[in-house]
């Protein structure tokens, strides 16, 4: 994986998993890990965060339609979430918010500073994204609401 120890990707999908519990999906688990060319992320729903300071890059995280309305619902107490709506795309987004924060507090106890940029959410039937083109470790879940897909490029890591 280039330059960038491995150390630095993991906190990310660690952080999902530690989020995700929080609102009852308990059961997660890690179906592939792959080592990618760029930034890239193919189901319908698509959340990107900037990543700045020491740790410099982006997070994707990549669902399709079903799995964010799932978690959406999880989000909001339960409330039914038949489509995409405003409300349900700003939990949605929270949650990105709550997973990349999370990873940045792990990232600190390494003596790392990481700011994060407002998540930007982009949805769309037979959507691809190429975000950016870093080698990008990306880790596909299972997981009760459903499968999704955490992308993790980082272009710099200062010392």
């Amino acid at each position: 994986m280039s330059h960038i120890p491995s150390k630095y990707y993991l906190p990310f999908a660690d952080a999902l998993t530690e989020v995700f519990q929080q609102f009852g999906i308990s059961e997660i688990n890690r179906s592939d890990l792959t080592l990618k060319e760029s930034l890239y992320m193919d189901y319908e729903v698509c959340l990107i965060v900037g990543l700045t300071d020491d740790i410099q890059g982006n997070l994707g995280i990549s669902m399709p339609s079903d799995t964010a309305r799932q978690i959406a619902s999880l989000a909001m107490g339960g409330m039914e979430v038949a489509q995409l709506d405003e409300m349900a795309k700003s939990a949605i987004t929270e949650i990105s918010n709550m997973v990349t924060a999370a990873a940045a507090r792990k990232l600190s106890s390494m003596d790392k500073t990481v700011d994060i940029t407002p998540p930007t959410l982009v949805t769309g039937d037979d959507l691809i994204m190429i975000i950016s083109q870093v080698d990008t470790l990306s880790v596909s879940l299972d997981s009760a609401a459903g499968p999704l897909q955490i992308n993790i490029g980082l272009e710099t890591v200062k010392d």
